[in-house]
């Protein structure tokens, strides 16, 4: 997706997940993807290994468990600190992680801390991440006395933030057997709207923060296969799941573009839920 877009010059992704293995393989795709947008006229910039298609790129990657608020903190300040790079003038976060947590009635969740566990990944990691991205982009567009930007040069160097929570069609519609799965993606998307009803009220030179919702369809995916081998799934969702018709799942790359075409050009009201299928 940004690896390949031809209207951004230079990109840096930073990667988190567990799984180390899909870390690599996304990292390598990324380069792929970059380098398939060669073309003659734009060749790899001089002196750059990670330069390809005329596309200065630079992927890092970070096995780590989300879940485990003990260590998040720390971690994630770490990671933040070695990409506090200046000459990047639009920052941007994909909030994807999650999980979907107990599936089947509602009266059969079995404990308590099946709940917090789910509410520890999905609830609390997520939204304290947008909160502290949030903060550390705050800090770069605040000069080093701690005063704010107030000449024109000074406030074309604000970094614009784009604050991406991925949504579901689950956090606006019930759906029966996924009642933990929908109330997760329910308040994670309130969180995400109220942090855009604060930034609106922001008058600071130094603030340029949109936040988006954006519920990319349903997409053929390791979750999918779960929901469509999972024998306590309300019948009509299983039949959904289990039909291998791929028509009826929306393609990576399609919903992928809309996602990066709403992000460059910013055009959408903040705190929006917009799904792939939204005109």
């Amino acid at each position: 997706g940004f690896a390949k877009n031809p209207t951004i010059p230079k990109v840096k992704l930073c990667l988190l997940a567990r799984n180390l293995n899909g870390l690599t393989e996304t990292s390598r795709l990324a380069y792929a993807a970059s380098c398939s947008s060669r073309t003659s006229s734009s060749p790899p910039i001089k002196g750059d290994e990670k330069s390809m298609g005329g596309k200065d790129l630079h992927v890092s990657t970070h096995q780590i468990d989300l879940s485990n608020l003990d260590s998040l903190e720390e971690t994630i300040k770490s990671i933040l600190a070695n990409n506090n790079d200046e000459e990047y003038d639009h920052y941007i976060l994909i909030n994807n992680a999650g999980s979907l947590g107990h599936l089947g009635e509602a009266k059969a969740l079995p404990s308590p801390k099946d709940l917090q566990k789910n509410i520890e990944f999905n609830l609390a990691s997520s939204c304290w991440l947008s909160s502290y991205f949030l903060r550390w982009i705050d800090q770069m567009n605040t000069r080093k006395d701690g005063t704010c930007s107030d000449t024109m040069d000074e406030m074309k160097r604000v970094k614009k933030c784009t604050v991406v929570n991925m949504s579901s069609l689950c956090a606006i519609s019930p759906f029966p057997t996924m009642a933990v799965y929908c109330s997760g993606k329910a308040y994670r998307d309130m969180y995400h709207t109220t942090i855009a009803l604060e930034e609106s009220k922001n008058t600071s030179p130094n603030s340029d923060v949109k936040i988006l919702n954006y519920a990319p369809g349903a997409i053929a995916t390791d979750m999918t296969q779960t929901l469509g081998e999972c024998t306590v799934l309300d019948a009509e969702l299983s039949a959904f799941f289990k039909e291998k018709d791929e028509t009826k799942f929306v393609k990576v790359e399609d919903t992928s573009n809309k996602l990066i075409d709403l992000v460059l050009s910013r055009n959408f009201e903040s705190g929006k839920h917009i799904d792939f299928w939204d005109d």
